[in-house]
């Protein structure tokens, strides 16, 4: 893919030149598409003065789907949308501030949540959408060196090679690839919860901490439930080099943490590619911030 760069804006010429597509008399909301690998992908474009009650508030973007002057369908535009996490389409968002202007790439599109709700008299689909503003080049740069990174011998802290690429990238990238990796699932619990558009609940955290500088490395990575995730970054419990829960002391006997303490001596959910799992140096680190015994 050629160049798309956030906050640039883009005739419709060159945007079909980009995405090597033709859209036809004029551009629709939601166009659907697959790359040269079969991958899928959505184009979804906005217009600050179109007849859809679409807004943007910082990084959240919250849009209708396909369907004006009546109630709205389950359109394959709209159920893609809907099922974007599951199926791992990507989003390229796009917003015109004024009639026959360009196209303002707004970057990649997260889905957070839909809600099926009466606007302006019909059901509409609301989306929810996070944006994230890296450009798709961006993103498969950050995926290529963090997966590098990951084959190689593993350090604690940020490898040299991490910093070609930008903070925002590398940030987008290892949060959904761990999940991925972990399939929307916890490690611990093995919960796959999820809003009612897919979006995981799963969080994407890094076992040694990247407020410490811990590394961008899918080994350093590991998907977890909100509660668990909080849990082992208060260092409530900690995992073995042998990937078995380790509950602090003081917990056991104490109701209120229950939902920890069951899972102790689990041996965790291991991702789906076997050299991507904990490596030990970061475990080992975990565990000495915590205060946990060798």
């Amino acid at each position: 893919m050629k160049p798309l760069n956030p906050g640039q804006g883009y005739t419709k010429e060159a945007l079909q030149e980009i995405f090597s597509t033709n859209f036809g008399a004029r551009i629709k909301g939601i166009t659907l598409r697959k790359d040269s690998e079969g991958r899928p992908y959505a184009l979804v474009f906005s217009r600050a003065n179109g007849p859809y009650a679409d807004r943007l508030e910082a990084d959240e973007f919250y849009y209708d789907g396909e369907g004006s002057g009546k109630d709205q369908e389950l359109t394959p535009a709209n159920k893609a949308l809907i099922e974007a996490n599951r199926t791992s389409r990507l989003l390229y968002g796009f917003r015109q501030e004024v009639n026959g202007g360009l196209w303002h790439y707004l970057g990649i599109l997260e889905a957070i949540d839909y809600a099926y709700i009466t606007k302006r008299g019909y059901k509409t689909y609301e989306f929810h959408f996070r944006i994230q503003p890296v450009a798709p080049s961006e993103l498969n740069d950050a995926n290529k060196v963090i997966e590098d990174v990951s084959l190689a011998e593993p350090e604690l802290t940020e490898d040299s090679k991490i910093t070609t690429v930008s903070v925002k990238a590398r940030k987008a990238a290892f949060r959904l690839r761990v999940i991925q990796l972990y399939d929307n699932t916890c490690a611990v619990c093995e919960k796959k919860r999820g809003s009612p558009s897919g979006y995981p609940e799963v969080e994407a955290a890094h076992i040694y901490p990247k407020g410490k500088q811990g590394a961008d490395d899918y080994r350093n990575g590991i998907a977890l439930c909100r509660l668990h995730h909080w849990a082992f970054d208060a260092g409530l419990f900690t995992i073995s080099d042998d990937l078995k829960v380790i509950v602090r002391a003081g917990l056991r006997q104490d109701d209120n943490y229950y939902e920890i303490t069951r899972y102790e001596g689990k041996v965790i959910l291991k991702p789906a590619i076997p050299s991507f799992a904990p490596a030990q140096i970061y475990l080992a680190a975990h565990r000495a911030l915590h205060g946990f015994a060798k």
